[in-house]
């Protein structure tokens, strides 16, 4: 550790000012690495980072000339037609969301309104509405059962008897038909 203090740099000038190592050293996982390992890693890691986005670029670049190549190719009418479609799937998607959100929210206010937990209008909702209100129901009634046997399940067990209400047993009843017991617990012999 004392040699690592005292590095010197390449024009052989003692380093004093680097004594703290926390800027020379890493750890990762209980391993130490040098300022040298730290910068090739990172270096290996850029590289890799830069050559899956260049692919990627070229892929996307690629794909781009063939569509407007594709496109070229077409009259007018076509690209008109293409453009129509085009935009008529976006408003499709755009209504399929903004009905997906309506019956999220509906379903929310039904199991809130129900005491279930709205954590789970992911497992109810639906884009048609009553199959929405079936799987709610389905949701509620499942639930319940499940609540129900749960309760059973904590309750169960031998219930307790209440002594007091219990008839006397066989030998005390004999005793006191007998008249060997008195009102105040004595013996009347």
């Amino acid at each position: 550790m004392a040699d690592e203090a005292n590095n010197s740099t390449s024009d052989g000038v003692n380093n004093t000012a680097d004594a703290t190592q926390t800027d020379e050293k890493q750890t990762k996982a209980g391993k130490t690495f040098s300022q040298e390992e730290l910068g090739q890693k990172l270096s290996e890691e850029r590289k890799k980072l830069r050559e899956g986005f260049d692919k990627e670029m070229e892929e996307r670049i690629a794909k781009e000339k063939s569509e407007w190549e594709r496109q070229s190719r077409l009259t007018e009418e076509q690209r008109a037609k293409e453009a129509q479609e085009a935009e008529r799937k976006e408003l499709d998607e755009r209504e399929h969301n903004i009905t997906m959100r309506e019956r999220r929210s509906e379903a929310i206010e039904k199991l809130t309104e129900k005491g279930i937990s709205s954590k789970l209008v992911d497992f109810v909702v639906d884009a048609d509405a009553d199959k929405t209100d079936e799987n709610i129901a389905t949701l509620e009634k499942e639930f319940n059962k499940a609540v129900e046997d749960a309760v059973k399940a904590k309750l169960s067990g031998t219930t307790p008897t209440d002594r007091s209400t219990t008839t006397p047993s066989s030998k005390t009843a004999d005793s006191m038909s007998k008249g060997i017991y008195s009102k105040n617990g004595y013996h009347a012999i």
